[in-house]
Order: C-alpha cells, then structure tokens, then sequence
C-alpha cells in the first residue's frame, strides 16, 4: 500500500497533497483570525514577572504557580538578567488573582509529599493591583520577601546542620554524659548492695512496715503541733507583749550580772580550793583500790543488802530484829534467858 492511499479509495499522490495542504492553510486561517478578533492576548490571563536573586531548586518551566493552595498559573519563562539575578515569567489566571497586588510575597515550597516544587503567591494589603506585564522587583532591600522552602533545601540544611553542628556536640555531649555517670557509678553501687541488704533481711512484710512508718509520722505531726503551740504559748507570754522592757532588763540582767559573777565566783573558788581537791586525789585512788574487781564487789555489796534486808522483819510496833539463839552448857544463864524468851516472837529455844 502506498503512503498516500488506502484500499478502496481513488485518492492518487496529487489528491493527498492538494487535501493536506488546504487543510494546512485553512487552520493557518483560523489562527490568524483569532488573534486579530481578540487584539493578540487573552483577557482571562495576567503575565507578571519576578526579577529575584534566588530561584528555589525544582523551579522550572511549566511549574505550577499557587495561591490559597489552589493552582492559579504555571512559570512560563526563566532567564538570566544579570550575575546573580533571574527573571522569573508568570502566567497567571486573571481572575483568581485579582486581589493581589505588587508588595505580595514569594514562596519556594513543595507542593505535594513528594517534593514537587511550586512557586506560592502570598497576598499582602498593601500596594497596588497587579497589571499585565507587570515586573516585580525582590532584589535588595526586597530579597527578604522571597522564602526558600523546597525539600532540597531542607535536606541540604539538615544534612549541613547533622555533619557540622550536631554531629561534634552530639559526641561531646555522649562523652561528658559517660563522664558524669562514672562519677554515679559508687552511688548507684550503694543503691544496688542497699536493696540487696533489704531484700535479705527483711522480715516485715512492706504494708506493715507502711503502716508502722504512718504512725511514726502521725505521732510526728502531733510533735510539731504540741512542739508549735509551745512556741505560740511563749510568744504569748504577758510579760513578753505587754512588758516586754522588764524582760529585756531582765535578759540583760542575767546576761551582764548574774552569770559573770557566777563564773567570777568559780574562779575565786578554785583559786582558794585548790589545795583542798589536791588532797582528795590519794582519799579517791584509796577508795578505787578497795575493789579491785568492780564486778565482784558489786555481787558482793548485794549479798551484803540482801542479807541486811532478810534480818528485819515488820513487827506490829515496827521493823524488828529475826534472831536465832542456841545455848550449850550455860544452865546457870539458860535458866533467866528462857524466862524471857516466850515474850520473843517464835518462842523457847
């Protein structure tokens, strides 16, 4: 088959070429006449140009242009003006961007989760209503109302930040912090062999314990209030609120008389006893060494007592004397003695 026929058809190599090239001049036709009805432009759309000094990454033609997060136009055109600056072309849909005027801010921010950059428009009140063909200028002393939001400058600073700064203080802080806790390590020892001594011996069960330790601080508060009104009891002591001169004199008394002469007095008395305490020295070693076993005296001394004790008794007239006698070969002096010993408690003997 030929490239300008179909089976079935009489249309030959002269038909195709006069077809395609009246349909050729017949869309040329038609272009041209739009054009001329509508003066050139089209009056749904606003071309505004963005001199700047820095273009985000991403940004390039046919990037979507956004305002209130809603697509509004897209970067018809990016060029270089001069060193370091770019003129940015925006086609902009009229009538969604209306109400924005030339002090508006520029924004470089993805526009979606995987990082696709857009170029966002935001509003300002001031300034004048944006016209067609209009050139913004955000060089210099405007520069700051450019923001570089895009992921690639976010990645690119947080890698910056984790190689350069966080990095180097992240190790100093991990170093320091293994130094510190190598000064813990005797206390946490101590924690450790406190629990394990705990655990070993205890014999209490912990609620018991519990309720032994309320208790002591029950009795512990019912200390602080009696130990605090004691306080408000002194402090509200007459002669301290309405005579408070005479307790001071009094204070200044003790303090200024009395116990300086006590103490003047102390010192006379040892100047004049000296030689007397002198002498009691040997008197007190004498006395020491009449028990040279301080615990055997002492057993000694309460048998001493007991006895004592055992020989009186309580008598109707008082404590009397229990005594025993056994008389041998005496008759003479039995005969007198035995008439008087049934008048004895316990009779004859």
């Amino acid at each position: 088959m030929r490239d300008y026929s179909m089976p079935g058809t009489s249309v030959g190599r002269k038909g195709a070429l006069i077809v395609g090239s009246a349909l050729l001049i017949g869309a040329l036709v038609s272009v041209v006449a739009v054009n001329a009805s509508t003066g050139g432009n089209n009056d749904d759309q606003l071309t505004v140009s963005l001199h700047t000094e820095q273009i985000g990454e991403g940004i390039v033609t046919g990037t979507k242009v956004r305002l209130d997060g809603v697509k509004v136009g897209e970067v018809a055109k990016i060029s270089s003006s001069e060193l370091g600056r770019q003129m940015i072309e925006l086609d902009l849909d009229r009538d969604q961007t209306a109400a924005l005027t030339d002090e508006l801010n520029v924004d470089y921010a993805p526009a979606n989760l995987f990082g696709i950059s857009a170029v966002v428009l935001k509003r300002s009140d001031a300034g004048a209503l944006l016209q067609d063909n209009e050139t913004i200028d955000l060089t210099g002393p405007n520069a700051d109302r450019v923001g570089n939001f895009t992921l690639a400058r976010l990645l690119r600073m947080v890698t910056s930040t984790s190689v350069n700064v966080l990095t180097p203080q992240l190790t100093d802080l991990l170093t320091k912090s293994a130094d510190d806790l190598q000064q813990f390590t005797p206390f946490l020892e101590s924690v450790v062999v406190l629990s394990r001594t705990v655990a070993e011996t205890q014999r209490y069960l912990p609620s018991f314990l519990i309720g032994e330790y309320a208790s002591f601080l029950y009795g512990l508060g019912a200390y602080t209030s009696g130990t605090l009104g004691l306080v408000n009891e002194v402090m509200n002591i007459d002669i301290l609120r309405y005579q408070r001169d005479k307790f001071d004199a009094t204070i200044a008394m003790m303090g200024k008389g009395a116990l300086p002469a006590f103490g003047r007095i102390g010192i006379v008395s040892g100047e004049y006893t000296k030689g007397s305490t002198d002498s009691l020295t040997p008197l007190l070693e004498a006395m020491v060494a009449t028990m040279p076993n301080p615990a055997r005296s002492t057993a000694q001394f309460d048998e001493l007592l007991d006895r004592v004790d055992r020989t009186f008794s309580d008598g109707p007239n008082g404590p009397q004397v229990n005594l025993e006698l056994t008389l041998q070969g005496v008759p003479g002096l039995a005969v007198p003695l035995l008439g008087l010993l049934p008048s004895m408690p316990g009779g004859p003997r």
